[in-house]
């Protein structure tokens, strides 16, 4: 399953407002030192795939704060990955406490309605009807714990304690019949939920590492640098074969072996100069005595891996990482929300935007079923074709974290807003190509704001039209006379579409009282030229019931979070294969064709 949104409450610095973070494939988070960007990645990177890691966890309330830590994560499958009986649809876990995760949506409907698994409870309440004599009165109380917990799973996640081991091993060995079947039930009812807790993501969390330049037998062979295992796995070299060899004392051998896993690490050499333009580099591995040396090759000068700058070590230690996680076919599960803090610190600015190309090709590994979240402080580190991905954390007076999952719903009133979104202007900046404006050769169409751009992109991608019109959106009404005025003294060919509602008919009072020559220009979406009082017909009107309840416009935050609602359904249109159903298409097919017409009016 895809993670969607994460609510955090009263967490560290969060509080209880503007604390709902919408997440997409790869989300870049900016924001000041101390407003809360780390304390944001905290809260994801200590939660494992069916809850948190630790009691610690919920110590960590922001003290200010009467109300008690909760974190809540609403999933959704998303035809990336084949889900148990192809279910199909959402699931929210709320992190509630230790050991009390509960669940709700789809997949607890799912759980609760479940021919087989209600079999098995079925089952298991038979048979505890019959007296079990336990060891203990405790041993009874895990039990009864036990056969409770499984029943509840419809509604909270099953949490398969070390003690429940204990109560099954002892079932089996009871050498009672009715104790054995009992006990086979109830590793068929964790299976069969392990199947689906299966299908969560892993949180995981890019740390700072960096391989050394000198290990010794001992540090391999006793598994204290799992780093380096990791690197060695990846080039796919022998580990065993590598222990053999540094206790060895066959000087052809050891050579041998130095030639055999040079070739390997040229794979891993190749796949880091794809995303690294600064040097083309080469890492060696040779054996001295019974260690092993590892060296980094620039135009045939050798250095050792210590001696190299902290940009090269850290860009490395990453793709170590990400490596691991995208191969790790035996991670209890395969989908993962990576973490990264501050990535890519140590790095000039071309290779900040290596980085940022190796990220975007990262979640798209796979199948693309990764997720990854980054924070930031350098425009080099944001992609101005995909601004859309940013996330703002600003704190405010009375120190609580707000997360804004559209820049322009910051305050405009505050300096740490201008100090927040100066990479973002910074990224902008740099990136000259970033324009959203007129085209001078085709058709334009304004457009009220970003959710009409990206639904109205969604119907023509729907379709699979390649000359789709120039979409511009206004960010809201009161800038469209001007954006015609400028379309029209150009000689642009454009249309406005307007929503039918208060604010549309604003925009035509306004055109039709200042007696502008682009009124025969303007059509509302629901296909009328001309205003109608009263009427409220807006650009999600024209979709089916079916695509609204599946896009999420019946949902109850549908009007406060708009722009996220209608940019990952736009994202689903073009990475996931998801299209508009058929009436939906007909509807804006009808809108479209109305304003073709128009067009041949002129």
């Amino acid at each position: 399953m895809k993670l969607r949104t994460v609510k955090i409450n009263n967490y560290k610095s969060f509080g209880e407002e503007d604390n709902v973070l919408f997440i997409d494939k790869l989300n870049v988070i900016i924001g000041k030192n101390e407003s809360g960007k780390s304390n944001l990645i905290d809260a994801l990177a200590n939660i494992n795939y069916i809850g948190a890691t630790d009691k610690e966890y919920f110590s960590n309330k922001n003290v200010k704060s009467s109300k008690n830590l909760n974190i809540i994560l609403n999933f959704e499958t998303d035809g990336t990955k084949e889900f148990i009986d192809n279910f199909e649809g959402n699931a929210q876990i709320t992190l509630d406490s230790y050991n009390n995760y509960l669940l709700s949506g789809d997949l607890s409907k799912y759980i609760e309605n479940n021919k087989k698994y209600n079999e098995i409870l079925s089952n298991i309440n038979i048979l505890v009807q019959k007296d079990i004599i336990f060891p203990s009165k405790d041993d009874l109380i895990k039990f009864n714990n036990l056969v409770d917990d499984l029943k509840n799973a419809k509604t909270k996640i099953f949490i398969n304690n070390d003690y429940y081991i204990h109560i099954i091993n002892f079932l089996k060995e009871s050498n009672i019949k009715d104790c054995i079947t009992l006990s086979e039930l109830i590793e068929q009812a964790i299976n069969f939920l392990k199947k689906i807790y299966v299908n969560f993501p892993r949180f995981v969390k890019i740390e700072n590492k960096m391989l050394k330049s000198t290990y010794n037998v001992q540090e391999i062979e006793n598994f204290s640098e799992p780093f380096l295992r990791n690197f060695l796995i990846q080039c796919g070299i022998n580990i065993n074969m590598l222990i053999e060899t540094l206790k060895s004392s066959d000087i052809d051998k050891i050579k041998k072996f130095e030639e055999y896993m040079n070739d390997k690490t040229e794979n891993f050499s190749h796949i880091f100069n794809e995303f690294y333009d600064a040097d083309n580099i080469k890492i060696k591995i040779t054996i001295d005595k019974n260690k092993i040396n590892i060296i980094v090759d620039t135009h045939n000068e050798n250095l050792q891996y210590e001696e190299r700058s902290n940009g090269l070590k850290w860009y490395i230690g990453l793709l170590i990482q990400l490596l691991t996680i995208n191969g790790n076919i035996n991670s209890i599960s395969t989908c993962n929300v990576i973490l990264i803090d501050e990535p890519a610190v140590y790095l000039h600015p071309n290779a900040q935007r290596e980085v940022l190309r190796l990220f975007a090709d990262f979640v798209k590994r796979r199948g693309g079923i990764h997720q990854l979240i980054y924070t930031t402080h350098s425009p080099f580190m944001i992609d101005t074709e995909t601004v859309q991905n940013v996330r703002a954390v600003v704190k405010d007076n009375n120190g609580i974290s707000h997360i804004h999952n559209k820049i322009t719903t910051m305050p405009a009133n505050s300096k740490s807003t201008y100090d927040t979104i100066t990479p973002l202007i910074n990224a902008i900046g740099l990136n000259l190509s970033y324009n959203i404006g007129p085209a001078f050769d085709s058709q334009n169409v304004i457009v009220e704001g970003m959710s009409d751009y990206f639904y109205l992109n969604g119907y023509y991608r729907s379709k699979q039209i390649e000359n789709i019109p120039n979409i511009i959106p206004s960010t809201g009404g009161d800038n469209i006379s001007a954006i015609a005025s400028i379309l029209f003294g150009w000689k642009c060919k454009f249309n406005i579409l307007l929503d039918q509602d208060d604010k549309g008919r604003s925009v035509y009072d306004s055109i039709n009282d200042s007696k502008q020559s682009f009124l025969d220009k303007l059509i509302f979406v629901d296909n009328n030229t001309q205003k109608v009082s009263g009427k409220r017909f807006e650009i999600e009107d024209l979709f089916s019931i079916k695509d609204k309840i599946r896009f999420g416009m019946c949902n109850e935050d549908y009007n406060e979070h708009k722009y996220n609602y209608s940019y990952i359904v736009y994202n689903k249109i073009l990475y996931e294969n998801v299209s508009y159903d058929e009436k939906t298409i007909k509807n804006f097919d009808e809108l479209i064709e109305k304003i073709n017409n128009l067009n041949m009016e002129e």
